[in-house]
């Protein structure tokens, strides 16, 4: 057990020192320990993960950093999923994830993606420059419990409300929920819109997705 904890341990070190190359031969000892999938992102993964947005807060980290951390969740996480699946652990939920038609930023989106994958949920990641149909036909095909959208620029924020039409028009906006984030984005437009939720940075996103699931 105390090989275990060791492990843990050291493992959310790394993340915390943005070492990639010793999270990837941490993770793979940890697996081969026999030290559960769920252990390892509850434990190392998500407790590195909010030291890392601490020092971000604290101006001890900036954005290369925070975009780094990121990638290392996704690729934790892309390494862990097939672990998860054979032991059966079930997904907290369903989210589609894009940013809208015109804007082409992905750092913050990517970050927030990571975090709800850590989180336990199951995140399709559409892309930036995401069309209004391709929303539509990814929530009609893929049942989504959440649909999340981001915006970085004030000028596409209005195809966040143009998405919000066309799911209320094609009958499925009862179907499923929507957050909506971005720099520009405001409670207030959210509200304006009738977004479901507003998330205004990645782990504001992880509390919201889990309050519309009711995942305590």
């Amino acid at each position: 057990m105390q090989d275990s904890e060791k492990l843990i341990s050291d493992l959310k070190d790394a993340f915390v020192n943005i070492d990639s190359a010793q999270v990837n031969d941490l993770l793979k000892q940890a697996i081969e320990s026999g030290i559960s999938p769920k252990m390892i992102i509850e434990k190392a993964i998500r407790q590195g993960a909010d030291e890392v947005g601490k020092k971000y807060e604290a101006c001890e980290y900036f954005l290369p950093e925070l975009v780094m951390s990121g990638e290392m969740m996704k690729e934790a996480i892309t390494f862990l999923k097939p672990k998860m699946q054979a032991e059966g652990i079930t997904s907290s939920g369903k989210i589609i994830f894009g940013t809208v038609k015109g804007d082409l930023h992905d750092v913050g989106k990517n970050i927030v993606i990571s975090m709800l994958s850590v989180a336990g949920f199951d995140v399709t990641d559409l892309g930036v420059d995401v069309p209004p149909e391709k929303f539509i036909s990814e929530v009609e095909t893929k049942t989504p419990n959440i649909l999340c959208m981001s915006s970085l620029l004030t000028h596409t924020m209005p195809e966040l409300d143009n998405v919000m039409e066309i799911l209320k028009k094609e009958g499925l906006r009862e179907k499923v929920k929507v957050m909506v984030g971005g720099r520009p984005v405001t409670k207030d437009y959210a509200d304006k819109i009738k977004a479901d939720s507003y998330g205004k940075d990645a782990y504001d996103a992880v509390e919201e997705a889990k309050r519309l699931m009711a995942v305590k």
